[in-house]
């Protein structure tokens, strides 16, 4: 662990701002990816393992008969691939990543527990090798925040699930007054409701130091979600992605 590169990269993420682009989001990753692990270590930074064992927790008492090493996950902003390394330890097995840097997701390849690697930013446009409805699940671990995932693109991570699928994501507290807005209107107008909302370590930061973890579900029918996954997991694979496709036909 190098507390010098923790405290370099620290201050210079703080600089970013709403203001900043995606390039100058991705040059910063691009400089540390290669020393990003070895910085990014308890008790630095302390978000992947509680957040990987409430998101784990909640789905299993959510969907009670799922089998995890089927329900399919994007992780959003998967950096280096700390969460999913986390999610593959509690026996996920059908993990993506998506990663606005190219070479974050060079060091995530190396942790050998995501299927597919996505290199893009999540934003409020659709992304182009991810379909509407895609997966059961998306995680974003410490990057919903104004320089980063903004609350613009919140609508859009929720369409990434399907009907009665999970978003999980945490907020510093300091950034947590620039979502709090959105959250509610997303939840008044019916687009999901909250599951689960909890504190959880962040990082080694006077200001920063907590997190709010929040667990959505995104409204529809459940029971389709976990029929079309029981029906995954025992069916050959090719019957299983056509009843899977049906059932969230009938679901929107």
């Amino acid at each position: 662990m190098d507390d010098k590169i923790f405290k370099y990269y620290q201050d210079r993420l703080w600089l970013l701002t709403s203001e900043s682009s995606t390039d100058d989001v991705i040059r910063e990753y691009a400089e540390w990816a290669e020393n990003y692990d070895k910085s990014m270590q308890e008790p630095n930074y302390n978000t992947p393992r509680p957040f990987a064992k409430l998101f784990d927790a909640t789905v299993s008492k959510l969907f009670p008969e799922i089998q995890k090493k089927n329900f399919k996950v994007l992780d959003v902003a998967a950096g280096t691939g700390l969460l999913g390394l986390e999610l593959n330890k509690l026996g996920y097995e059908n993990i993506d990543a998506l990663d606005m840097s190219q070479e974050m997701l060079s060091q995530a390849r190396t942790k050998n527990v995501y299927k597919k690697l996505v290199c893009a930013a999540m934003t409020d446009q659709q992304i182009t090798d991810i379909d509407r409805g895609e997966y059961d699940a998306l995680t974003c671990s410490s990057a919903v925040c104004t320089s980063h995932v903004r609350p613009s693109a919140v609508e859009e991570m929720i369409k990434i699930v399907k009907p009665g699928g999970v978003v999980c994501f945490n907020i510093s507290f300091v950034e947590v007054n620039s979502y709090e807005d959105k959250l509610k209107e997303l939840e008044d107008t019916g687009e999901w409701r909250l599951a689960l909302k909890e504190k959880i370590p962040f990082v080694r930061d006077k200001l920063t130091e907590e997190s709010i973890l929040y667990i959505y579900e995104r409204e529809g029918k459940a029971t389709d979600l976990q029929a079309a996954s029981f029906l995954e997991s025992t069916l050959t694979c090719d019957l299983a992605i056509f009843l899977r496709s049906y059932y969230f036909y009938l679901a929107n």
